[in-house]
């Protein structure tokens, strides 16, 4: 099968600025949260969702153009249209290298993600501890949980100060 690549590679390296900008993004997320800097979360989440929103509608895009040469979609539908036209091997090298790429920074993403998450799950920890004490809520620890993990127990109250 002969085959024209140009569209299928200027797509895959939209798709790779985006999630590149995506890596910068989650990068600038977790300065602001290392920082405790919430006031900036709101602006970037909008940027976030914007270029997520984008990444879908080019990675839809890119599974019609290899479904409409009925092939599958993602990797295997790739590496089975570049297997299957006529194109100089450097041509098909730099698709395929170019996937590669777009898979690693994507990997890349979702380590920062999730290190985003666990960071963000710390500093909730942390605001719910601080405000237990403001609250006089100590011993949580010792606290009952039932089967269905809902809090059957009373916590252990103490004043912060006597009047």
């Amino acid at each position: 099968m002969n085959g024209n690549s140009q569209p299928l590679l200027e797509l895959l390296e939209t798709i790779l600025q985006h999630t590149e900008g995506l890596l910068s993004l989650l990068e600038r997320e977790n300065q602001i949260l290392v920082n405790r800097q919430p006031e900036y979360l709101e602006e970037l989440a909008k940027e976030k969702l914007r270029i997520v929103t984008e990444l879908n509608r080019l990675t839809k895009l890119q599974d019609e153009f290899l479904q409409s040469n009925n092939l599958p979609a993602g990797k295997r539908g790739l590496q089975a249209w570049t297997d299957g036209i006529e194109l100089p091997k450097t041509e098909k090298n730099n698709l395929l290298s170019l996937w590669d790429k777009v898979r690693q920074t994507t990997e890349q993403c979702q380590t920062m993600n999730e290190t985003n998450a666990i960071t963000i799950e710390r500093l909730a920890l942390h605001v719910n501890r601080s405000l237990d004490i403001l609250r006089g809520v100590t011993n949580r620890a010792n606290s009952i949980y039932g089967p269905n993990g809902h809090q059957t127990g009373q916590a252990e109250s103490k004043s912060l100060a006597s009047v």
